[in-house]
């Protein structure tokens, strides 16, 4: 089983785009908005990465004798900052577009945090997809 999807970077040696492998990320049960908790984490895990699935799967991939690991792709970097309005709507998964819209409205300034959000996983998404294909491919 592999767990593929986007992490936080915990060190600053990690940039956007950056592939992550499990055993090095740690999993939170929130996002993690702030540059002094993701340091905090790296400190306390030895961790290079922060998702907030993977540990699950991994005790689920154990209960049931199936090989597991994390692939990640870094969207946020250690020293980024997520506001707190942005992780209160990006808390619990899905963003409807008319949630998103809402935001917007009540706060315009969101708009910047938005777009460099949107940047950045576009960056690591094609980062997290050329490193499936290399690991899924058998080799010739």
């Amino acid at each position: 089983m592999i767990a593929a999807g986007f992490c936080g970077a915990l060190v600053p040696a990690l940039r956007v785009g950056d592939v992550v492998t499990s055993p090095r990320i740690v999993t939170a049960d929130h996002i993690v908005g702030t540059p002094a908790e993701k340091r905090m984490l790296a400190e306390q895990h030895n961790a290079d990465a922060v998702d907030m699935e993977s540990a699950a799967i991994a005790e689920a991939c154990a209960a049931k004798g199936v090989a597991f690991s994390a692939v990640r792709a870094v969207s946020d970097a250690a020293d980024t900052a997520l506001s707190p309005d942005l992780v209160r709507l990006l808390s619990g998964g899905n963003v409807s577009p008319w949630k998103a819209i809402r935001a917007l409205v009540r706060k315009p300034a969101l708009l910047g945090e938005f777009l460099r959000l949107a940047r950045d996983t576009k960056l690591a998404s094609r980062t997290l997809a050329r490193e499936l294909l290399r690991v899924v491919t058998p080799p010739d």
